[in-house]
């Protein structure tokens, strides 16, 4: 049966009933596993039917967000469809994913499919020694100070994405 993966973080205060609340919202604990992961994230791996399509994931997601979700503080990551149980390791990992970028490239929506990333799951899988030889050379040429607003904008969101804290490190 075909599986996905849906990652529940929460956002400052953790609250321990979430995961309470998210296997009373999924009880059939026969397709249906809620998993705490840590104090923060609580992990729902769910079975779903044949067929099933991104509009699913995304209503199963709105689902689980419009319970626990009352003030904002919970942020939602679907990874893609495991056919198999051998790909389950790969959905949750991209719903950490859809939550990692979707943090610096989407900070107005809180549930986040890999399946729309675009260009932020494209830099985030690049390796941060590239992501920074590419900063120098642009830097090379432009000094920072000499940039426009928007696009100091995007590169202190890129910077963000490859957890390089200073662009002063770059010039």
């Amino acid at each position: 049966m075909p599986r996905a993966a849906f990652l529940v973080r929460q956002l400052g205060q953790a609250d321990v009933s979430t995961i309470d609340v998210i296997q009373n919202l999924f009880p059939d604990k026969q397709t249906d596993f809620v998993i705490s992961i840590n104090e923060t994230d609580v992990a729902l791996i769910k079975q779903l039917p044949e067929g099933t399509g991104e509009i699913e994931l995304d209503r199963i997601a709105a689902q689980i967000d419009e319970v626990v979700n009352s003030d904002g503080h919970v942020m939602i990551g679907i990874g893609t469809i495991a056919n198999h149980l051998r790909d389950l390791a790969k959905s949750y990992k991209e719903a950490q994913i859809a939550i990692e970028v979707g943090k610096v490239f989407d900070t107005e929506r809180h549930i986040i499919n890999y399946e729309n990333l675009g260009i932020g799951r494209l830099i985030y899988q690049l390796p941060t020694t590239l992501c920074e030889m590419f900063l120098q050379e642009v830097f090379k040429k432009n000094p920072i100070d000499a940039l426009d607003q928007e696009t100091l904008f995007t590169i202190y969101k890129f910077l963000s994405l490859i957890h390089i804290s200073e662009p002063t490190r770059l010039r």
